[in-house]
């Protein structure tokens, strides 16, 4: 073989690296390393459809992952963004805002779209660093999260994370980095811990958690005929949280928690 090129394998996955800053040199020493590797097989040239095996692409895929030529990883996440797309639309149609599963089995049906954005984050991992190469990766998760949490796609992307209870995609690839650099992160870092509290003490959510009985807001996606509470008659959310007899034991309750009266002025938005 010649002396510019090496064989890299990895189970039943081998590659031909070739160093050469000219394509012409490139393809002769490849053409001229699978001869080799041929001839020593004792396998005769099947010529195939007459194609050069020497052509020359921008990306290839090994071991599941898109090298392309300047390693900036782009074309990997518009592959398994691809990938990830297409298996949203099919949950999509069974995952529907007022209709069972519940939420934990959405987020199990959902955890097949997020370990196909997440392969083999470590190799990739500073391409998230580049907005326009993760804007469509964003977004199919973001619409995982919103299938989760029952809500609509006016939600923001931080409310509707927090909702579902799913950490950002980024914050993800950076903890699988970390964790590949350093193997004591596992235990050590503080993510992994808060995040497995979080998860422990998160209640499931559904429709009605996540937008609330208030009429007035349900009416405008045609979820409701009316746009008034049954109750007392208003169907605006300030309303109904902090003026509505039907809730006044549940207020009673939470002033007393509070050791204050509750209003819309002392909440955090």
């Amino acid at each position: 073989m010649p002396s510019n090129t090496s064989i890299v394998d990895f189970a039943d996955d081998v590659t031909l690296v070739v160093v050469s800053m000219e394509v012409p040199t490139k393809v002769a020493a490849a053409n001229s390393a699978i001869q080799a590797v041929e001839a020593w097989h004792s396998v005769p040239e099947s010529g195939g459809d007459g194609g050069d095996p020497g052509q020359s692409q921008r990306a290839l895929k090994y071991l599941g992952v898109m090298l392309d030529t300047r390693l900036s990883f782009r074309e990997h996440l518009e592959y398994a963004n691809k990938k990830a797309r297409e298996t949203t639309r099919s949950l999509c149609r069974i995952l529907l805002n007022t209709r069972v599963p519940k939420q934990d089995k959405r987020i199990l049906l959902a955890s097949v779209v997020k370990s196909q954005l997440l392969y083999a984050p470590p190799v990739w991992a500073e391409a998230t660093d580049k907005v326009s190469y993760m804007r469509k990766v964003n977004s199919t998760y973001r619409l995982c999260a919103i299938r989760i949490s029952c809500a609509f796609r006016t939600i923001s992307d931080d409310a509707v994370l927090v909702i579902a209870g799913q950490v950002p995609l980024g914050e993800l690839v950076r903890e699988s980095k970390d964790i590949r650099t350093t193997l004591s992160l596992i235990k050590e870092d503080p993510w992994t811990k808060a995040e497995a509290r979080a998860r422990s003490r998160m209640q499931s959510v559904d429709y009605y958690l996540t937008h609330g009985c208030f009429r007035s807001f349900l009416k405008q996606y045609g979820h409701e005929t009316e746009d008034s509470c049954p109750e007392c008659g208003c169907g605006i959310a300030e309303d109904v949280l902090f003026e509505c007899h039907r809730f006044n034991h549940k207020r009673q309750v939470l002033e007393e928690i509070a050791g204050a009266r509750v209003l819309p002025e002392i909440l955090v938005p």
